[in-house]
């Protein structure tokens, strides 16, 4: 490649639409490896604690072990902790690890006692695990909590 000029015409008008100039060319330039990788994430407690327990989510007391130490480090009583550990105990569940997601969110409901969500994931995992009374018991848990949780309504109706 060599120095050039470059003008986009409109020939209509003679006005110029785009225009560029390359005076000089490098050959084989050094670049960062950085330039080819993905970009450096950095996550926050929370994030690592949620994908470290879904990377060992076949593994429920690697799992409980994962939860306690993070929660040296976390307030696993926070909504957003609360939240986040529901999230994944239901992705285990959907994976197919039903006995890591009943440990994780019977643990979410000792952190959580008043959360009819807490409460409503553990019955989901329960109901997958085949326990339909536990099932049972705590949806209408969570429907003491929050007698408008249509979720948890919809699957204690589903399971008379």
């Amino acid at each position: 490649m060599r120095a050039h000029d470059f003008k986009g015409i409109d020939e209509g008008t003679g006005a110029i639409l785009t225009q560029s100039e390359v005076t000089s060319v490098e050959i084989n330039p050094t670049l960062p490896l950085s330039m080819f990788s993905p970009p450096v994430w950095d996550r926050t407690p929370l994030q690592q604690m949620i994908a470290r327990i879904y990377d060992e989510r076949d593994e429920a007391r690697a799992v409980m072990a994962t939860y306690r130490d993070f929660a040296e480090i976390l307030d696993v009583h926070s909504a957003a902790v609360g939240d986040a550990v529901d999230f994944v105990g239901y992705q285990c569940l959907k994976m197919g690890h039903a006995d890591t997601a009943v440990l994780l969110l019977r643990q979410n409901v000792a952190d959580h006692p008043n959360s009819a969500r807490a409460h409503f994931g553990l019955g989901r995992a329960y109901q997958a695990s085949g326990k339909l009374d536990d099932a049972k018991a705590e949806y209408l848990r969570a429907l003491a909590i929050d007698p408008k949780y249509k979720r948890a309504r919809d699957a204690l109706a589903a399971l008379k």
